[in-house]
């Protein structure tokens, strides 16, 4: 009888501070070794992403880990002050597109409108209002 492989697993705790949340959800998770996770930080309005901090530190919304240790990860938002670098920034999660066809490209990059202000055959409509 073979003896059965043992597969390491390590805990990744993920957090957001105030101001932002991230996918994965915040939470706790038992992961197997050798195991790729992507980590998206997303900042509500009036903040910006500031950065990943813990295990692992990063100034990119978008991180991926690669499981050999127990690890913590928080991402840290701040108020959106309207200048500097950084400020406004849009988070953009390729993932939205693929996983959810055309209502991810909605929910990414806003509404699809191609012929917006068109109407008759590309020409745009008279205002009627006189």
């Amino acid at each position: 009888m073979t003896k059965p492989l043992h597969q390491t697993s390590y805990t990744l705790i993920i957090a957001a501070g105030e101001g932002g949340t991230v996918i994965p959800a915040p939470g706790v998770y038992d992961v197997n070794s050798g195991v790729n996770i992507n980590l998206s930080a997303m900042p509500f309005s009036g903040y910006v992403f500031q950065g990943w901090q813990g295990s692992i530190n990063s100034s990119q919304p978008n991180i991926q880990v690669i499981m050999n240790q127990n690890m913590t990860l928080t991402a840290t938002f701040i108020p959106d002050s309207g200048n500097g670098p950084g400020s406004g920034t849009t988070v953009v999660l390729p993932w939205l597109e693929f996983g959810l066809g055309a209502l991810g490209l909605v929910l990414a990059y806003g509404r699809l409108s191609p012929n917006r202000g068109k109407k008759n055959n590309g020409k745009k409509e008279k205002d009627k209002r006189k």
